[in-house]
């Protein structure tokens, strides 16, 4: 849900027709993180956290790493997630753009 932002085919049809939008609009908290962390499961974290425990037995079994060399690698994986999100981003635009011009 967070990479989808508002993604019609889980906040159309289940948060409006359902009942559960007009419940966040109720709550004290924001109804934007509401509906982001919506779908939001534990289980992600594991990915991420099992992600970073098998990179950093990767970086300790390699060796000889330098000051230069660890923040090479931390551009370089900032870069791959910003990379990553523009990528999503432009197939969007262009899936839309498509999506517009057929319909017409």
């Amino acid at each position: 849900m967070v990479i989808a932002g508002f993604d019609y085919s889980y906040f159309g049809p289940n948060m409006v027709r359902l009942g559960e939008f007009d419940r966040v609009l109720i709550r004290p908290a924001s109804a934007f993180v509401q509906v982001l962390t919506a779908q939001f499961t534990l289980k992600r974290l594991g990915r991420i956290g099992q992600g970073v425990i098998v990179l950093g037995w990767a970086l300790i079994a390699l060796g000889g790493w330098t000051p230069l060399k660890l923040a090479y690698l931390a551009i370089i994986i900032t870069s791959a997630a910003f990379s990553l999100a523009g990528c999503l981003f432009l197939d969007r635009g262009c899936r839309s753009g498509w999506w517009n011009q057929w319909r017409r």
